[in-house]
């Protein structure tokens, strides 16, 4: 499935480390780009001027048992080189992210270098957030 963006381990082949896109390459209407299983839920919306999203709120749910923060880096601006890694923290994929592209990282280890200056990007991850210690361990 690499030709959509997925990649997957190489050591557990069933096991999603991180999937790319690029706003450039959004379809008409509502596309999730990660399964309904998935922590973190992504999707690209492209409506004509005129569309109406209901308002709407979300309602509070007892979470999942096992939980993992999952996480979008969008850049807006500039380039953003995205490293993912294996679960065994292997080196697996570099990618150059730029204007309109994001990463969704769901069980791989990540890391990002600023490539340009003045770039911007923005990082959206599923919550709540305590601290660093319990939310991540360094590679």
């Amino acid at each position: 499935m690499s030709d959509k963006g997925y990649r997957y381990s190489e050591i557990y082949p069933s096991v999603l480390l991180a999937r790319f896109g690029n706003l450039d390459n959004a379809q008409d209407g509502l596309n999730f780009k990660t399964e309904n299983c998935n922590f973190i839920q992504v999707a690209e919306f492209g409506y004509p001027a005129g569309h109406v999203m209901r308002a709407h709120r979300h309602i509070e749910r007892t979470p999942p048992e096992k939980f993992r923060t999952e996480e979008v880096l969008l850049v807006w601006k500039g380039a953003v080189l995205c490293t993912i890694y294996e679960l065994n923290g292997k080196r697996r994929i570099d990618r150059i992210l730029r204007a309109g592209d994001y990463v969704i990282v769901h069980e791989g280890g990540v890391s990002y270098e600023v490539m340009e200056n003045n770039t911007i990007m923005m990082e959206v991850k599923t919550g709540p957030f305590t601290n660093s210690e319990e939310d991540r361990v360094l590679l």
